[in-house]
């Protein structure tokens, strides 16, 4: 699995220009705000963030950060809007051997931060920066086949110290993976659902290292799948990305959970205009709510191959 295979980059996308249409969530199109769930301001409150692993957080600044995490210094890149403060937080996890910025390029981080408001972090797995928790099988670590429990950590310290720096809106906390970081995206659906509103898998699921685990509370997920050709075959074991993304759905579905299913059988690729309704998809949920607004159907931006099994 190449880098390029999981992080494509799709024509007009950026770090700086994305090159999507400023209006994609304009109410008089869509109905729907970035900024205004629609939702109830009753809502129960997510669990506290966890304390930081190494005492005292330190500051965060625009761009690349190393921050200590569990033990390991770990690499991340951040994007801020103006006025963060209550403003939605996403993660998004890059692929094997994949890069922060990469992911930003592909999943369109700054128009996110500056169009919608929210502040995007894009964390660097342990091999992004050649630390001891490396894990050569998925780049991620996914206990207890990894030794390490480190990346679960590292979610905890940087939503931890996000929120302290920041004070964003803890309610709407949001995760975004491809690939091997769909594989870890999917870990932490199954294990920190105590903090997320809702998650966009690209080609991830469970099985293999995945092991399925039941999530603690429910919430909406967007899984997005390849096509029966959705395979790796380029290292010394197998995946079959079409397979764990059945089986991941198959166990969210039946555990209560509000699933979107888009397949459009291109292969492990990120088909283009991801970024505008993977995002139309995540805004409106809070945490606490797990209802969603698309129960009765899906806005016009979602393509045709998406729609709920």
């Amino acid at each position: 699995m190449s880098s390029d295979s999981l992080e494509p980059k799709g024509p007009g996308l950026s770090l700086t220009r994305p090159g999507l249409s400023p209006d994609v969530f304009d109410q008089k199109d869509e109905g729907l705000s970035p900024t205004d769930t629609g939702l109830s301001p009753e809502l129960p409150p997510p669990a506290a963030p966890k304390a930081y692993s190494h005492g005292v957080c330190p500051q965060f600044e625009e761009g690349d950060n190393v921050i200590m995490s569990g033990g390991f210094s770990r690499g991340f890149r951040l994007i801020v809007p103006d006025g963060p403060v209550g403003a939605p937080v996403v993660f998004m996890y890059h692929g094997h051997y994949g890069t922060p910025e990469g992911m930003l390029n592909s999943f369109s981080g700054q128009w996110v931060a500056d169009t919608l408001g929210a502040i995007v972090v894009a964390p660097g797995s342990c091999c992004f920066t050649n630390q001891a928790c490396c894990d050569s099988l998925g780049n991620w670590n996914f206990p207890p086949l990894s030794d390490h429990a480190a990346d679960l950590v590292f979610f905890d310290d940087l939503l931890t110290c996000i929120g302290e720096q920041f004070d964003p809106d803890l309610s709407r906390v949001y995760a975004v993976g491809v690939s091997a970081g769909g594989l870890w995206g999917s870990y932490v659906i199954m294990h920190r659902s105590q903090y997320l509103a809702a998650a966009a898998i690209f080609s991830g699921g469970t099985g293999f290292a995945n092991i399925c685990s039941k999530p603690d509370y429910p919430l909406p997920v967007l899984l997005v799948r390849c096509g029966e050709t959705d395979l790796c075959t380029t290292r010394p074991y197998a995946l079959d990305f079409h397979d764990m993304m059945t089986s991941f759905s198959f166990k969210l579905q039946g555990e209560g959970h509000f699933v979107v299913e888009c397949n459009h059988g291109q292969g492990h690729k990120v088909p283009p205009g991801s970024p505008q309704w993977a995002a139309q998809f995540l805004f409106p949920h809070a945490w606490g709510d797990w209802s969603s607004p698309y129960e009765t159907g899906l806005p016009p931006i979602f393509p045709d191959y998406c729609d709920m099994p």
